[in-house]
C-alpha cells in the first residue's frame, strides 16, 4: 500500500496526539519544532513557512515518527482508508 504524497499539518497533529500523547510542538520562523520523550525533529513547514496551512510531505513525517520512537503507530495512521 502506498502512502499520501502529502499530509495536512492538521492531520500530523491528530495523529501525534494519538501515537505520542504528551507531545509538545511550537512553530519557529520556518518550521515546527516537535518533542516528544526527550527527543526533538525539525519539521519543516514548506517553502519559506509562510502558510499557516501546509501540507507536509509524508516522507517528513515519517522521519520525525522514526526519531520520536512512534514510527508504527505514525505509519499505520498514514495509511489511506480503505472504503
Amino acid at each position: 500500500m502506498s502512502f499520501a504524497r502529502f499530509i495536512a499539518i492538521s492531520r500530523v497533529w491528530e495523529i501525534l496526539n494519538f501515537c505520542a500523547p504528551g507531545y509538545t510542538q511550537r512553530r519557529s520562523r520556518d518550521k515546527y519544532v516537535v518533542q516528544f520523550q526527550g527527543h526533538t525533529y525539525m519539521l519543516g513547514c514548506g517553502s519559506h513557512g509562510k502558510a499557516e496551512t501546509k501540507d507536509i510531505r509524508a516522507s517528513d513525517v515519517r522521519k520525525m515518527s522514526r526519531t520520536l520512537g512512534v514510527e508504527e503507530c505514525v505509519v499505520g495512521r498514514m495509511q489511506p482508508s480503505s472504503t
